[in-house]
């Protein structure tokens, strides 16, 4: 989860929202291991002052790029570790 601070276009005010990315599903295997996907959500969905629904593409467009190289040392750290 992200938090992204939202500006409404509508009366400018700033909303705070939490982003949730899309999850992907495990569709093949067993039963017991499979699971649907999930698509990426925000909360609140409404502005906070004037009840305008929030664009989620404005929202993602806040978000920040991800950090490859740490993604790349919590993996070596893991393999480490194993």
């Amino acid at each position: 989860m992200t938090t992204v601070t939202y500006i409404c276009p509508e009366c400018e005010a700033e909303t705070v929202v939490e982003y949730t990315g899309a999850m992907p599903g495990k569709l093949d295997g067993p039963p017991e291991k499979c699971y649907p996907p999930e698509d990426a959500s925000i909360d609140p969905r409404y502005c906070s002052n004037c009840d305008r629904f929030i664009d989620m593409g404005a929202v993602e467009s806040e978000l920040p790029e991800p950090d490859y190289d740490d993604a790349a040392e919590d993996a070596r750290n893991w393999a480490d570790d194993n």
